[in-house]
């Protein structure tokens, strides 16, 4: 599994868990518009968003022997910024922050496996006029090379 593959992985596991089903007929609606990655975006004005990153944070090679046959393993972090407007209470941005959690916290392939994630609230920002939480998925990734 590549970088890319990896990307392509978590940001899609992710954009599934961050819909919820409305009902009559059922529909998946996104919860909150997404910033990706170099992807143009305008935060919405006075709405919550949110913004997706993928930190790698480096690699340990496991075992030595024949190619093929040495696992390395790769770790990074999963970044899922989660903004609300200023001055709203919090009940909003630690829901949002909740849903971020139940989406990697059993997630598992047989590659990616993610360790205790947690969530780091920021100051809030008067200048740009948002309440802000950070919620932080480190995980690993083997791979056979």
């Amino acid at each position: 599994m590549s970088y890319a593959s990896e990307y392509s992985e978590l940001a899609g596991a992710f954009s599934e868990g961050w819909k919820t089903t409305v009902t009559a007929p059922a529909v998946a609606k996104v919860l909150t518009p997404i910033a990706w990655p170099n992807v143009a975006f305008t935060p919405p004005v006075a709405s919550s968003w949110v913004r997706f990153n993928i930190l790698p944070s480096g690699s340990n090679l496991m075992t030595v022997g024949a190619p093929g046959n040495n696992l390395t393993r790769y770790s990074g972090i999963v970044v899922v910024q989660i903004f609300t407007p200023l001055n709203t209470d919090d009940s909003a941005l630690l829901a949002y922050a909740d849903k971020v959690l139940a989406i990697f916290r059993n997630y598992h392939t047989t590659t990616i496996r993610f360790g205790s994630i947690y969530s780091v609230k920021t100051s809030n920002s008067e200048e740009d006029g948002w309440n802000q939480i950070n919620v932080m998925a480190p995980f690993i990734r083997n791979e056979y090379e």
